[in-house]
């Protein structure tokens, strides 16, 4: 699987970015096991910053 970002506003960058980290958050902070969620955000999470 491939996954590609390109997003050349960086208001919507900045906006995409704290939006997964939220997400990834509140998964850690679930009862119920969301590891897979949590590596595919975090993985996209990190190509953002590229």
């Amino acid at each position: 699987m491939k996954i590609e970002i390109i997003i050349t506003d960086k208001e919507e960058l900045s906006y995409l970015q704290s939006s997964l980290a939220v997400a990834i958050h509140q998964l850690t902070l679930s009862e119920k096991n969301h590891e897979d969620s949590i590596y595919w955000l975090s993985q996209i999470l990190l190509l953002s910053y590229k």
